[in-house]
């Protein structure tokens, strides 16, 4: 996860980290609205939102590689 205040790169340095590094990369303010299709984490992150922090929790677990968010 990365944190900080708007304007601060989050999302330059996730962009950077999937594209050098092999990560995904997911703007949490889904500035890409297909990023959680993507990755087929659109269910568990909504029942995440509600609560329920085990299904993203294996969801991450079945990733190939790396998951950041901004």
């Amino acid at each position: 996860m990365i944190a900080g205040v708007p304007s601060s790169g989050k999302s330059t340095f996730g962009s950077w980290l999937e594209k050098n590094e092999n990560f995904y990369h997911v703007d949490a303010e889904l500035s890409e609205p297909n990023a959680l299709d993507r990755l087929h984490l659109r269910q568990s992150w909504v029942r995440l939102t509600g609560g329920d922090a085990s299904d993203f929790q294996a969801a991450l677990a079945r990733l190939d590689r790396p998951i950041v968010f901004d």
